[in-house]
């Protein structure tokens, strides 16, 4: 019993975890799995409308009243299609339980009125696959399955044939519980796919002292077409002195300085329109989207002040204190060369900076 129940506390812990911190990869998925949905749907309810206004047995006859809400439901899945195709920050979880509402509903109407004398093989596949197809909550998951069933099992109860009654819900409670059940373990190893993911995404691309962006992730952003539409310039920081200062310090203390220059930094990037990478040892590189130059200038001037401003020793200097220099290239249209030359020639400015006594910005001349 112990062990059963830190199994649950487990589950519990992991499943807030991933639904935090990895919310993107989450709604990736649920988009996947709810287009396909929709898409089968859609062909499935599409080809039974043309069955039952084409077909001439008896079995279609029993069902051609029936024709124009498979229409009504094609249609309603390809808008929803449509509107999570072209509308990607749409609230996925509001999607997903609507068209399910929608079609147990359609589901229960079918099997309570139309097809009283048989027991619904629809409803209750949609019982069993809802907690296994999506990744949410589990309280919120199984809530909406037993009370789907319930309101299910209370409107067959006054419908369906007396003889078919205890087989009906026999069946759905099962199905109820053992969708619930196999849910639970499937969204457990799929929740445990995304955290292993998400943590060797986080090796690959962030450095690890630091905790932002490695130089590994900064040139596949700059392959990223979109991501490169809105940078309008890269700058190279620079800590001044800084291998003196590892001599005069120490490595460890050498760390603990980037990292308190980086926490400073991440001060400023709430309300600055820029990401920053570890480009290497103590040179990170600052991709600035969207701004302008006055606003850069404003941007790096309030970095380089608030570095200065931490008032960290550095005897080795001739500030006596850890400043930091930068170089920036501005990125238009008219004077793009590519990326790797736009590094170059902020590197270049960088070397200016430096060139004339450190602590300070400059700006590649065009």
């Amino acid at each position: 019993m112990n062990k059963f129940k830190s199994q649950i506390q487990k589950f519990i812990l992991l499943e807030n975890k991933v639904l935090k911190n990895n919310g993107e990869m989450v709604a990736q998925q649920n988009k996947f799995t709810l287009q396909a949905i929709l898409l089968s749907g859609a062909i499935i309810f599409i080809s039974a409308f043309l069955g039952s206004i084409l077909s001439t047995s008896a079995v279609s006859a029993g069902y051609g009243k029936l024709s124009i809400f498979y229409l009504i439901i094609s249609a309603v899945a390809a808008i929803i299609f449509f509107i999570i195709s072209v509308f990607p920050n749409i609230n996925q979880y509001f999607i997903i339980y609507l068209t399910y509402t929608i079609v147990f509903c359609y589901c229960t109407f079918t099997s309570a009125l139309v097809s009283s004398n048989y027991v619904s093989v629809a409803i209750l596949s949609i019982i069993f696959q809802i907690p296994i197809l999506f990744l949410d909550k589990s309280i919120r998951i199984n809530l909406f399955v037993i009370l789907g069933t319930s309101l299910y099992l209370t409107f067959i109860f006054f419908f369906k044939k007396r003889d078919l009654l205890v087989d009906e819900i026999f069946n759905c409670i099962i199905f109820a519980f053992t969708g619930i059940i196999m849910g639970t373990f499937t969204r457990y190893a799929k929740m445990e796919n995304i955290s292993v993911k998400a943590e060797l995404n986080h090796l690959v691309y962030f450095d690890g002292l630091t905790e932002i962006y490695n130089r590994r992730k900064l040139f596949d952003d700059l392959q990223n077409d979109q991501f490169k539409k809105e940078i309008t310039g890269i700058g190279i920081l620079d800590v001044d002195f800084f291998k003196k200062y590892n001599d005069t310090y120490g490595h460890q203390q050498g760390d603990k300085c980037l990292k308190s220059i980086i926490n400073c930094i991440a001060t400023f990037n709430f309300e600055s329109n820029f990401s920053i990478y570890r480009y290497g040892g103590e040179e990170f590189v600052i991709l600035f989207k969207n701004t302008s130059k006055e606003r850069i200038t404003t941007i790096a001037d309030t970095i380089r002040l608030g570095v200065e401003s931490m008032n960290i020793d550095h005897k080795s200097s001739d500030l006596k204190k850890v400043t930091i220099s930068m170089g920036i290239a501005l990125v238009s249209a008219e004077n793009f060369e590519g990326y790797e030359q736009t590094i170059s020639n902020a590197d270049l400015a960088l070397y200016t900076s430096k060139s004339k006594g450190r602590n300070c910005v400059t700006f590649y001349a065009i």
